[in-house]
């Protein structure tokens, strides 16, 4: 794990030399419940944890990419988080709550 940072953003990178991933199954990654045939029965797991992880990075402005070199070839996982939080955060992935019309929020 490799952290580095300016005065306006931190950049996380994770590698390993773990499965890796082909390129049909690098465009499915962040897709929520996604499990690629190769970790189905193998490994323990629901398909959420890159989906959050992407929600919350990008709810702070922030984003995360990976790339591997092919099956068995591990990957590396890069994630940038703003120090300050850019007026144009995007928020469509977090739940948010809504007035109704006799003032609580739902």
């Amino acid at each position: 794990m490799t952290v580095a940072s300016t005065l306006q953003m931190v950049t996380i990178q994770v590698s390993d030399t773990g499965i890796g991933f082909s390129e049909e199954q690098q465009r499915h990654l962040f897709e929520r419940f996604y499990r690629s045939d190769t970790v189905r029965g193998r490994y323990n797991g629901n398909g959420l944890g890159l989906s959050i992880i992407e929600a919350i990075l990008e709810h702070y402005g922030g984003q995360i990419t990976t790339v591997s070199r092919g099956p068995g070839q591990g990957a590396i996982f890069t994630a940038t988080i703003p120090l300050v939080k850019p007026l144009t955060a995007r928020r469509s992935h977090l739940p948010h709550r809504q007035a109704v019309p006799d003032g609580s929020s739902h």
